[in-house]
């Protein structure tokens, strides 16, 4: 058996997200590359992702592994794959990793990237690849607010309800710029809980708007109540930019 990863790029404006969905309609990164697999493998195909982004989620870099005894290359599965693909994902690379490569768990920091179109029209042109805000935003304070989730802390309080049993999260590294009309948000983290980075940024752009003090954070990881965060940022902007391993 072959472990053979393919690193792959997707526009999720138009897709449910990349988890495939139990109604075999519905358009998911996972189902379109499975549904794919399953034609040129001639059975059914598991594949692990490195992570779960949501509708309308976009991906620069996601790492994709699944098993096989097949005798197909890797290259030839990356030239085969990007015929069969619907537009909107395309495989950059695919190789052979060890047998204990596992895309999720082998994992040690992601960085997703977010763009705000802070304007007070939106974007014709840019509507499906940027979230959007009219009101007029304190960009220091957010600036400010951004560089307070740095550390490793729980983060029950920006995280849809889960079953996820550890809600630790280590944040690495976060960066924050204004080019033009338009913020743009880093962050790096070992892990993130479903629907984190949105609601981060979105008490972030709270902060901007003078709705929350810039020292409010805090406080709110602290006490775990997700009540207390009152706005998540549109999925469109957000893109899961790289993934890094041993």
């Amino acid at each position: 058996m072959k472990n053979i990863v393919l690193i792959i790029e997707y526009d999720g404006s138009s897709l449910h997200g990349s988890q495939k969905q139990p109604i075999p309609h519905i358009k998911t990164v996972q189902g379109e590359i499975e549904k794919a697999l399953n034609k040129i493998l001639l059975k059914p195909t598991k594949t692990t992702f490195a992570g779960r982004t949501d509708l309308g989620v976009s991906a620069d870099e996601m790492y994709v592994n699944f098993f096989t005894d097949t005798d197909i290359t890797p290259e030839k599965f990356q030239i085969i794959l990007n015929r069969m693909l619907i537009k909107e994902i395309s495989v950059k690379k695919s190789f052979v990793a060890d047998d204990k490569f596992n895309s999720r768990y082998s994992a040690l920091k992601r960085t997703y990237r977010y763009i705000l179109l802070n304007s007070s029209s939106r974007s014709g042109l840019r509507h499906n690849r940027v979230g959007f805000h009219h009101k007029t935003l304190d960009f220091e304070l957010m600036k400010e607010a951004w560089s307070s989730f740095l550390g490793k802390n729980d983060f029950t309080a920006f995280s849809k309800i889960s079953d996820r049993k550890d809600p630790e999260c280590e944040i690495f590294e976060t960066k924050i710029e204004k080019i033009n009309d338009e913020i743009i948000f880093y962050i790096t983290g070992d892990s993130f809980m479903r629907g984190m980075v949105r609601l981060l940024i979105g008490a972030t752009i709270l902060i901007g708007e003078k709705k929350l003090p810039p020292n409010s954070i805090l406080e709110i990881i602290k006490k775990k109540e997700r009540s207390l965060v009152k706005y998540k940022a549109p999925a469109f902007g957000l893109s899961l930019i790289k993934i890094e391993y041993p």
